[in-house]
């Protein structure tokens, strides 16, 4: 609805900032936990950082990725688990 619509655009004006990935993940995570108020929540973002990839360094970049967790899926082994599980790690990314 238009909540869904809100936290979208929220969390491109978010991404679009210079920041670092693991505060990028966490604020994401809020957003959704805030808006929608689950039981739990959980966000994992994969990306090239354009420092890697500026330096010119001769190796094929590392994908770095970072999660945060929120309610039950912090505090619940099995559901986290779960989460964790269905991230498609194979997904491309853009560089």
């Amino acid at each position: 609805s238009s909540d869904v619509c809100s936290s979208d655009l929220f969390i491109q004006v978010l991404a679009k900032r210079p920041q670092v990935q693991e505060n990028l993940t966490s604020q994401i995570v809020d957003v959704f936990q805030n808006t929608f108020k689950p039981a739990g929540c959980g966000a994992s973002v994969r990306a090239y950082h354009f420092c890697v990839i500026a330096r010119g360094v001769n190796e094929q970049p590392s994908p770095m990725e970072t999660t945060a967790l929120r309610g039950v899926l912090k505090s619940n082994v099995n559901t986290r688990a779960e989460f964790l599980n269905s991230i498609n790690r194979n997904d491309p990314i853009f560089p």
